[in-house]
């Protein structure tokens, strides 16, 4: 094995040992960004490699690395004085990265230049490896993720620049530079010319290629010999009519009949060419105004409408291929347009890329613009082309054209072509409905979603549709998917070239935002059902305007739940796209089945595959009956109205009894059931309907009866449910059917998760005598907690809120005719001063009643607000703290408390015969283990502050999370994010990335009130000290917003959080007389949505509000009109900060004018 070094000057034999030692080189390394290397296809990664050995070639590199996604090149030293290898690398490095912004999709591309030592260790059989300071050096800088798109490089390497070193570097570090390789400097064009790199490659450089390149002619062949020809050449011809790519039959027709362009095969692989010429007729008006000749109808892909575009046939002159066009479209001979329309101007370019269509093989395009000016325009020649009146009129080939300004710019244009094209054909724009005109023209000229067609002297608009009626069984009846304002089916205009299947997809992608594999797997078409048929009328959006409806429709199943789609409850769901809300709602299929039929032959999916009998579908989520409505006069009293709604109700003792001794019949013991009907709309204030609260409490009594007979089968109910003959089910139950996803969460759960811990603290709480497995239950102490189960969410619904009477006084810090709207400390002023209202408590012993006010009221203890960290401790413990200090929290009263949670939680989805879904199915049994454990931090209250417990909570939940989230945080935002990272629950990772990127405003917010303890002089260790004051804020169902959206979008639901905060602040300025205070802020109108769809929820004049309620100790965030001003209780939200790619979309739309540009000569243009 031996060793050399590589020479400065580049042209030492990198063969011969021995070199002299001390030469310096400069080399440069790329590396594909993580995002393309993910995303790149194998034909872009060969046409990447295939640039690089021709960019190589170009300015005289030699390859020293190379791998799929990366590699390095060695530069070097031109003959010339004037030009180094450190410029040689730059214009390498430079050309490359243009190349890669021009691709579809784009690539992004990280390059580093270092100048230093190279050494080369030579291996057998002529194998070497190149090693030392220049290589790696440039490595180093083409790692760094932050700099795609760029050359880095040092200041050393800077220093050796001679012909680029008067370009503008941009200064990141003390010795680090960053170019842009779009700046173009003049002095390239100094350049001594035998070194001089072109942007493009020039006419000398392009003919030498010619001549290496074989132009491929393999004769005429059918559709299917060209398909195999293709793939003599390595052409993957399946990817052919996927997504946005041709169909084979278009790429035959257009080399094998159209012969608009040619193959040609480079160094061993095709390559499209095609050659355009572009022409712009001018022309002046009477009134002096210049004007363009345009396409009436047509539109290129750039969404233009067109000039006349003229595709060069292989082997002819562009100016022949000109000559002849006009000749045969317009009747103008050679010798009128060498006379009439000379060619005043014209431009060339040429590139080579991949495209979207076409992404199997790379194209050069070589694009003519030309110009032709017609100066004598009242010569009867130019008559055929409506000289000198210039209005619209038809071709030979009757295409429409017409005479626009030429100054407009593409929008302006296609106006004046749409406005001439409907007066000239007596269409009376001033009937049509506002925003009509803009509508069609972004339908012919955006979308291309219709056209307009001159047929016996009447214009006539022909649009295609996709209408799609979407089935699906909820609780075994089938509904139909409809708009929720016009009980439509969904539908959509289809676009230029697409067939209905995937017309079909995009619908169901853009629509419904549904997911590929989503269709794949679960949306199954009715092929029995598909007819296309016309309907013809006069459009109601166009007064005048004839529009010919080719109309596809199809009926599918969706044969899988799914949040998305508001199932499997079969809720109304909202979808938000491009600024445009729709509402969708399920209803049953009898509505519509005279539309469209009884179809039930439900064979083939989407994508392709399995017949419906091949598929397991689940069965829909099972619920109970809900009880009769309480019906209450409007108005009045809300206490009164409570104790109308109750009177003489009465709870039936003997069955609540036995339900208690034997932990069975539950539902029908409890009057204050029947409360969840009492609504004045279907919504309660948790932001659920009243019926998912009733399913939510009873699912909570069944979770009390499967708790008490763990010992039993009470586990396998726990985890699987139970059947129609309310017998527990299992993983082998045939009825009803379960996902393979769905059975195996449970099966985990039920094999994984140690129950025992549970039985503890049920003989803990006094409902068993004697020991878990073998003694009784205790008949009464059950019963409490059974009455305890039934009551406690009844003043979710909004319509029972008491007022706070001048009887009880102040209460809570609510004063008198204050509405209470914190529904577990309303339960707890019914309990206190209006308890026989409610007979099932009323009637419970003295003893119970106590243990029941104590969880509820007493204890001032929410669980949920610790285990979520929802809370500041001041709030979640004082009071609970006080009552332990006092000595009156019993024992088995704080572990009654804990098992409520537990059975409420578990019955937290609206199901209640699945089972504890809600443990079983969304939390990993690791995660439930740690919920029971998290209870033992509160036991140190006793010996220590409110404070330091709620530390230690954070700490323990960070350092028991799964995978490790790395060392505790400390300082400014630790405990902040440590919340947060609570409050994400299964989302940390993307929390603590979303918390690094967040802008310092923001993050100052939620550092300092997510700090506030809301006790006087008590403060976090972990944390910087905050500016003393209140009150603190408890922004309720914060983790409901962070669990919904941080797996999306965890940076804006971060800045959503920050400004709610940042107003409520404004609200209630910090007051050193409210340190212990804490406000309650309601969010829970909010919760539900992704951050895109709440920037998308208000209408015009509306917007989001953070609103101080009447008791000013609580808050609520709702839609408003937009306020005129802003007022000390009411301060408008500005959520549009949180509007994620806002500016990549802004790049994306500047990026995509550039492409569809180059987009103007693809198939279809001539």
């Amino acid at each position: 094995m031996e060793f050399s070094k590589v020479q400065s000057d580049g042209y030492a034999s990198v063969d011969s040992a021995g070199s002299n030692d001390g030469g310096v080189c400069c080399c440069m390394a790329w590396r594909l960004s993580k995002p393309s290397q993910a995303t790149i296809s194998k034909h872009q990664l060969r046409a990447l490699h295939v640039e690089i050995q021709s960019v190589r070639e170009l300015v005289g590199a030699t390859v020293i690395e190379v791998a799929a996604t990366h590699g390095a090149l060695q530069c070097k030293d031109s003959r010339h004085l004037a030009v180094s290898a450190e410029d040689t690398a730059l214009r390498l490095g430079q050309l490359l990265l243009r190349w890669c912004s021009e691709q579809e999709p784009r690539l992004e591309l990280a390059v580093g230049m270092h100048t230093g030592g190279l050494d080369v260790c030579h291996l057998p059989r002529g194998h070497k490896l190149y090693f030392g300071p220049a290589l790696s050096g440039a490595v180093e800088l083409a790692d760094d993720a932050s700099s795609s798109m760029c050359i880095k490089l040092r200041e050393n390497t800077k220093a050796g620049l001679k012909l680029y070193e008067q370009l503008p570097y941009t200064l990141t570090g003390s010795d680090m530079y960053r170019f842009d390789p779009f700046v173009e400097g003049s002095q390239l064009h100094s350049c001594p010319q035998d070194v001089r790199w072109p942007s493009k490659r020039s006419s000398g450089r392009r003919k030498e290629e010619e001549m290496n390149n074989k132009v491929l002619d393999p004769g005429y062949l059918g559709v299917h010999e060209f398909g195999s020809w293709l793939e003599r050449y390595g052409i993957d011809t399946s990817l052919f009519g996927r997504g946005e790519v041709q169909t084979l039959s278009q790429l035959h027709h257009e080399i094998m009949e159209e012969k608009k362009a040619v193959l040609v095969e480079v160094n061993g692989f095709l390559e499209r060419r095609l050659e355009v010429v572009f022409v712009s007729i001018v022309a002046k008006s009477k009134e002096g105004h210049e004007l363009v000749l345009r396409s009436a109808v047509d539109v290129t892909t750039d969404r233009r409408s067109l000039g006349i575009v003229v595709t060069v046939p292989f082997g002819s002159h562009w100016t022949d291929a000109l000559r002849d066009r006009l000749a045969s479209r317009f009747g103008l001979s050679r010798e009128v347009q060498e006379e009439l329309l000379p060619i005043e101007a014209n431009w060339f370019k040429e590139e080579k890329k991949l495209t979207r269509s076409l992404p199997v093989m790379q194209t050069t395009y070589r694009t003519h613009k030309v110009r032709m000016r017609i100066t004598k325009t009242s010569r009867k020649e130019l008559q055929c082309i409506s000289l000198p009146n210039m209005s619209t009129f038809a071709a030979h080939d009757l295409s429409h054209w017409a005479w626009v300004s030429w100054e407009a710019g593409a929008e302006s244009s296609n106006q004046e072509v749409l406005t001439k094209l409907l007066q000239d054909n007596k269409i009376n724009l001033s009937e049509w409905p506002h925003g009509s005109f803009s509508q069609l023209l972004t339908e012919v000229y955006d979308t291309q979603a219709a056209t307009l067609q001159v047929v016996k002297h009447e214009l006539i608009r022909h649009v295609r549709v996709i209408k799609v009626w979407l089935v699906t069984d909820i609780l075994s009846v089938s509904h139909l998917l409809v708009t929720k304002s016009k009980d439509r089916p969904l539908s959509m205009c289809v676009e230029k070239g697409i067939s209905w299947e995937q017309a079909l997809e995009n619908l169901l992608s853009l629509r419904l935002g549904l997911k590929e594999d989503f269709m794949k797997k679960s949306v199954m078409v009715d092929q029995s059902s598909y007819h296309l048929f016309e309907e013809i009328e006069y459009s109601l959006s166009y007064p005048g305007l004839k529009t010919v409806y080719r109309i596809h429709e199809v009926t599918c199943r969706v044969a899988d739940p799914h949040a998305q789609l508001g199932l499997p409850d079969g809720n109304d769901f909202t979808v938000c796209r491009s600024g445009i809300t729709t509402r969708y709602t399920w209803q049953p299929f009898k509505a519509h089945h005279s539309l469209i039929g009884r179809r039930t032959s439900f064979k083939k999916t989407l994508l392709g595959g399995k017949d419906l009998a091949e598929l397991s579908l689940p069965s829909p989520k099972r619920q109970l009956p809900l009880p009769e409505p309480m019906v209450f006069a409007p108005g009045g009293d809300a206490n009164c109205r409570l104790k109308d709604l109750m009177r003489g109700k009465e709870t039936d003792w003997v069955r609540a009894r036995h339900a208690a001794m034997h932990i069975c019949d539950c539902v029908a013991s409890f009057p204050e059931l029947a409360l969840f009907t009492a609504t004045e709309n279907e919504m309660t204030s948790s932001g659920r309907s009243a019926a998912d609260e009733y399913q939510r409490t009873l699912g909570a009594l069944f979770a009390v009866y499967w708790l008490m007979r763990l010992h039993g089968d009470g586990l396998q109910s726990f985890v699987y449910g139970v059947g129609e003959d309310w017998k527990p089910l299992s993983a082998a139950s045939v009825e009803p059917v379960r996902s393979a996803e769905d059975l195996k969460k449970r099966q985990a759960f039920y094999s994984k998760v140690d129950m025992g811990q549970i039985g503890k603290i049920l003989v803990s709480a006094g409902l068993f005598q004697g020991g878990f497995c073998n003694g009784a239950n205790d008949p009464e102490r059950t019963l409490a907690l059974l009455v305890l189960s039934a009551i406690h969410d009844i003043m979710k619904v909004t319509s029972l809120l008491p007022v706070v009477t001048e009887a009880s006084g102040p209460f809570e810090k609510h004063k008198v005719g204050d509405v209470i709207y914190n529904h577990d400390t309303a339960l707890g002023y019914i309990l206190q001063y209006m308890p026989d209202v409610l007979p099932s408590y009323a009637g419970l012993p003295e003893e119970q009643k106590e243990s029941v006010k104590f969880t509820q009221f007493d204890m001032e203890f929410n669980l949920g607000w610790l285990v979520q960290a929802e809370a500041p401790p001041g709030i979640l413990f004082s009071r609970f703290k006080r009552i332990i200090r006092q000595g009156k929290a019993k024992s088995s009263d704080v572990a009654l408390y804990l098992v409520h949670w537990l059975t409420d939680l578990a019955g937290a989805e609206p199901y209640p015969e699945e089972g504890a879904e809600k443990f079983v199915l969304k939390f990993p049994p690791q995660l439930f283990v740690s919920f029971l454990s998290s209870f033992h931090c509160v036991t140190f209250l006793s010996q220590k502050s409110e404070t330091a417990v709620m530390e230690d909570y954070l700490c323990w939940r960070w350092a028991m999370n799964e995978p490790p989230l790395g060392p505790i945080p400390r300082g400014d935002g630790a405990i902040a994010l440590m919340r947060l990272v609570v409050m994400a629950q299964g989302h940390c990772n993307a929390v603590l990335d979303a918390w690094k990127g967040l802008n310092a405003e923001d993050k100052e917010v939620l550092a300092n009130e997510l700090t506030r303890t809301a006790r006087a002089e008590q403060f976090f260790e972990l944390a910087l000290k905050v500016e003393e004051g209140g009150p603190a804020f408890l922004v309720y169902y914060a983790p409901a917003l962070m669990q919904k959206n941080c797996g999306l979008d965890p940076e804006g639901a971060l800045i959503v959080l920050a400004e709610i905060l940042r107003h409520a602040r404004a609200i209630w300025p910090l007051q050193e007389s409210a340190a212990d205070d804490t406000v309650i802020i309601q969010i829970d109108v909010l919760k539900g949505f992704h951050i895109a769809e709440l920037l998308d929820q208000p209408r015009p004049g509306e917007c989001w509000v953070l609103k101080r309620q009447q008791n000013e100790i609580n808050a609520t965030v709702c839609k408003e009109p937009v306020p005129k001003e802003i007022t000390p209780d009411r301060r408008p939200l500005c959520f549009e900060k949180a509007r994620r790619n806002t500016h990549q979309r802004r790049t994306s739309c500047s990026s995509d004018a550039m492409v569809r540009e180059q987009q103007s000569i693809e198939d279809d243009v001539g």
